[in-house]
């Protein structure tokens, strides 16, 4: 009797089972609720095999696209019979040759209240892994779901496919299960995404990043502070004749040619002086302003207009010391010490921080003390 259930179990999985090395032991008939039904034994690795050609047994031929080389299938009593309620499926997916041999992974699930089983993942031979699609392109593709990711139920980060105004949306919530960040695809229908920071105690936005501010096309941040540690200077962009080739640190005047273009100092004291070109010695401006498609106010050289800058300056007269105030020099686009204070009156750069006792150099200028 033992030798007939052994072969029908060996014939119904399609295990290659070598009597000198696997051992496959019914369960116990006695004990069935506590005792394993099938045991593989073996001193190499167990192995469970489906074997699946097409043609017949005597005469095998390769397997074609989406032949199933070997079912997993769990089947359960209702009262008035056996049912299949979860399968795993290995499937071809081309026709095999001998170097060409893809399959996938199915696995497919009945849901509660319903009686078909339904394919919810696959793995596909590239590695992709698919959950409520057949088809995955990533690494791991979800369809219509959503991912949580959790330490408990209140500490989490939740992805939705579908979130506000039907866009993608993550959500990440602080120990004591308040939201915390918001990252949207869209703050409205068809609009640009938003980033939104909340205090998870008092639940009151701190923060917000948002691409199209009330829906006006405009981006805006919104933040109580705002700590720049990329640069020294706050910087606006101009035009400049292009006719000179200009440098960081070039003192810049504007021309009288109505253009609002820029064009380098020439005189000394020169009541026409608007700032520096940005970005000498390393030092880069913290923040930039520039009005995009508006020909008057656009530009293409960032000028510092306040703030800490690296100036060239000239000392051939007279040194330069630290509190110095500078204006321009007749040396061309450069500063020197502000001797005639009066005459300086509106020709001012700033107040010089570092000293240049001779010749030419840089020098580290506060910019706007007059």
């Amino acid at each position: 009797m033992k030798k007939i259930i052994l072969t029908c179990i060996a014939i119904a999985f399609g295990a290659n089972a070598i009597a000198q090395s696997t051992l496959i032991t019914p369960g116990n008939q006695e004990s069935r609720n506590f005792a394993p039904d099938l045991i593989l034994t073996s001193t190499n690795i167990p192995e469970l095999r489906g074997q699946r050609s097409a043609g017949v047994l005597a005469a095998p031929t390769a397997v074609t696209n989406n032949s199933s080389l070997l079912q997993v299938n769990a089947f359960g009593h209702t009262g008035t019979g056996f049912f299949n309620g979860s399968q795993i499926r290995f499937a071809s997916t081309e026709t095999w040759t001998p170097t060409a041999r893809g399959s996938d992974i199915e696995f497919s699930t009945t849901q509660n209240g319903t009686i078909s089983f339904s394919e919810k993942m696959r793995i596909l031979g590239s590695g992709f892994v698919g959950i409520g699609t057949s088809s995955p392109s990533q690494k791991l593709s979800i369809a219509d779901g959503n991912l949580v990711l959790q330490t408990s139920t209140t500490d989490k980060v939740l992805i939705q496919s579908s979130g506000t105004a039907s866009a993608g949306m993550i959500t990440m919530s602080a120990s004591n299960g308040n939201n915390s960040l918001y990252i949207r695809a869209s703050d409205a229908t068809n609009k640009a995404g938003e980033i939104l920071f909340y205090d998870p105690t008092t639940n009151l936005k701190t923060m917000e990043l948002d691409g199209d501010w009330n829906t006006t096309g405009k981006s805006r941040i919104v933040v109580d502070e705002l700590q720049i540690t990329g640069g020294a200077d706050l910087a606006e962009y101009f035009k400049v004749d292009s006719k000179v080739k200009v440098e960081p640190g070039t003192i810049l005047s504007v021309m009288s040619d109505g253009s609002a273009k820029l064009q380098i100092a020439e005189k000394a004291y020169d009541h026409k002086v608007v700032g520096v070109i940005s970005g000498a010695n390393g030092v880069s401006p913290g923040l930039m302003l520039q009005q995009k498609g508006v020909a008057s106010v656009d530009g293409d050289y960032p000028i510092a207009i306040t703030g800490r800058v690296y100036v060239k300056a000239d000392a051939t007269k007279w040194s330069i010391k630290a509190g110095d105030l500078l204006t321009t020099s007749d040396m061309k686009g450069y500063a020197m010490r502000a001797k005639n204070y009066k005459k300086a009156q509106g020709a001012i750069i700033g107040k010089a921080l570092t000293d240049l006792n001779e010749g030419t150099g840089m020098v580290l200028v506060l910019l706007g003390v007059k």
